[in-house]
């Protein structure tokens, strides 16, 4: 498993509510606060985004966490109210994380939402989280008019799993690096993605035999596709299929058999781990 964490590059005050000023100041730890003065009884969201996100292709999202450093002038008189994920430039209303009723303290310090394997009700594609759309939403409850919120710094961290890399491929296939196809990344990607929608509910992403054992077979159907070349077949009924954090959207359906272009090294790889979705191999 790796990770990535960001700063907020931007800050917006936005909908109904006390707005939100100085949004500026939220993209580091510093002296300096963004904040909202209470005269309704909730501030407006402040959505942050363009947190720079750069996962690599073919990454799977494991969770997020989200962490806002925050305070109030004025003791327990300003509280959580909503916490949400922002993706592709929306607020998704799936998942609350706020601790709803939770105060602020009046010691700025940092408050943590979401974990590694929470991914906010949300299934997501590297390009959601690397997009400058991604981010989040806070919005915050006043007990009483004067009460100033407070935040200094809003950062996010993803968890993920990376696909093989080049030097991994090259390392299996026993040659070097600069000797493979140039399109060695793409099918990469693309077997990545094959693998992923065979895998079944016995995965488990913090198991490093699983991990690896699945490196190996992406790389094994890359392999396959370098001899025979580039075939998929992941049509055919789609059943709509969520395990272990690894959604599966191709099922193999009553009375369909197994893709056809599986590579034999890679059905050998997940079925000696139990992965293989029941039914599936290769032809």
């Amino acid at each position: 498993m790796t990770e990535q964490i960001r700063s907020a590059g931007l800050g917006i005050s936005a909908s109904e509510g006390d707005s939100w000023s100085s949004l500026e100041e939220i993209t580091a730890h510093d002296e300096s606060r963004a904040e909202s003065i209470a005269s309704e009884d909730y501030s407006a969201y402040l959505i942050a985004t363009d947190f720079g996100f750069t996962l690599p292709a073919g990454s799977t999202v494991l969770g997020i966490k989200a962490e806002i450093e925050r305070s109030a002038d004025l003791e327990a008189l300003c509280q959580d109210r909503e916490i949400r994920i922002v993706k592709t430039g929306s607020i998704k209303t799936v998942v609350n994380n706020a601790s709803v009723g939770a105060a602020w303290p009046l010691t700025e310090a940092y408050a943590s939402y979401g974990s590694l394997t929470d991914v906010w009700g949300e299934t997501w594609e590297v390009e959601d989280i690397n997009s400058a759309g991604f981010g989040l939403a806070i919005r915050t409850t006043f007990s009483e008019h004067g009460v100033t919120a407070l935040i200094n710094h809003i950062r996010i961290t993803v968890f993920y799993q990376e696909p093989p890399s080049l030097s991994e491929l090259a390392a299996y296939l026993g040659r070097a690096e600069d000797s493979l196809p140039s399109d060695a990344l793409r099918l990469i990607g693309q077997a990545t993605d094959l693998i992923k929608e065979l895998v079944d509910q016995n995965y488990d992403l913090d198991n490093s035999e699983h991990v690896a054992g699945v490196k190996k077979a992406i790389c094994a159907q890359v392999e396959y596709w370098f001899a025979t070349g580039e075939r998929k077949d992941i049509t055919g009924p789609v059943q709509e299929y969520s395990a272990s954090r690894i959604r599966i959207s191709h099922g193999a359906g009553e009375g369909r058999v197994s893709p056809t272009y599986l590579a034999p090294r890679a059905q050998r790889y997940l079925s000696q781990l139990g992965l293989l979705y029941q039914g599936r191999g290769s032809q």
